[in-house]
């Protein structure tokens, strides 16, 4: 039953994606080395990153439109996020990190939908934490890209690379076989070294919702 409702909000998902950003250009890679690829990758991620976001959340018919002022600390895995709707009005504040989460605020009508935080929290950690594997043993060369995949949970994680830059351009997690979420990285920006994607898309196909993440200003702080 688990697997069918999953089939069935993948379906949902997938009839409607349409993506607002540039899709990577992917380019031969036999003579490249998979395990070089992610080692200059990793190396060119910026220790922390203060981000000024909008995103699109849509989930049954609905959507609704955020603003947030995101940071993001990769040496501990750390970050803080405050939102707010295009009227001004804050929506939440939170922190935390790849262990736990803390509440500052969330706007009541929120707050009746349950633990919006810890949900908001999840999404983040998968999104921008963790975008290079573990282990470099399993692997899959195809012509344009290399896909890697590891344990996780209870489930498979795959991180795509590929592209001009040589950049993961997805990470997609199942379980059972089933794809539970999938996260596209789109548009890195390169600043004195480092780069970053400047849009996200993610699909979380067991709840059945998308958010769509533009980075509208990155600053890249190497402390």
């Amino acid at each position: 039953m688990k697997n069918i409702l999953f089939l069935f909000h993948a379906a949902m998902i997938a009839g409607c994606v349409s993506i607002p950003f540039e899709k990577p250009v992917f380019v031969p890679l036999e003579a490249e080395n998979p395990v070089h690829m992610v080692e200059t990758f990793q190396a060119s991620i910026p220790p922390q990153v203060q981000l000024l976001t909008t995103a699109v959340f849509e989930y049954n018919g609905q959507t609704f439109h955020g603003i947030g002022a995101l940071a993001i600390n990769h040496r501990d895995n750390s970050f803080t996020l405050a939102c707010m709707n295009p009227m001004g009005v804050k929506l939440f504040e939170i922190s935390g990190n790849d262990q736990q989460t803390v509440t500052h605020s969330v706007l009541a009508p929120l707050a009746s939908y349950g633990d919006v935080a810890s949900a908001i929290a999840n999404d983040i950690r998968r999104m921008y934490f963790k975008t290079t594997p573990s282990h470099l043993t399993r692997l899959q060369k195809r012509k344009d890209r290399f896909i890697f995949s590891e344990s996780s949970g209870a489930g498979d994680l795959e991180y795509i690379f590929g592209g001009q830059r040589g950049t993961v351009v997805e990470k997609q997690y199942r379980e059972d076989r089933a794809l539970v979420w999938r996260v596209m990285y789109f548009e890195y920006q390169e600043y004195q070294g480092k780069q970053y994607p400047k849009g996200i898309v993610y699909l979380n196909y067991e709840h059945g919702y998308r958010l769509t993440v533009r980075h509208k200003e990155m600053r890249f702080e190497n402390n």
